[in-house]
């Protein structure tokens, strides 16, 4: 405590030559990606996920028609008198 130690991985890391969990594939691996808007006040008039679902190797593409119903966590509550720590 108190002291500097040095990182075994140090080097590796600055000289790009370190090797990352997600760099390891595993057979069945599945990957996701999320794709925002290019507008920020835009509104999506519609979606064509056609192309996207024809595409090899595609298991899913989800949007709000087919995602999974979230629970309802209740409306977000602000405290009325702030907290002094």
């Amino acid at each position: 405590i108190g002291r500097p130690i040095d990182r075994i991985d140090g080097p590796l890391k600055v000289r790009g030559g370190a090797t990352y969990a997600y760099e390891n594939a595993l057979d069945g691996t599945a990957y996701g990606y999320i794709l925002g808007a290019a507008v920020a006040k835009g509104r999506i008039a519609e979606i064509d996920t056609a192309e996207a679902e024809r595409a090899p190797a595609v298991l899913l593409v989800m949007t709000h028609r087919n995602a999974p119903a979230q629970p309802d966590f209740g409306p977000a509550v602000t405290p009325t008198v702030p907290e002094v720590f």
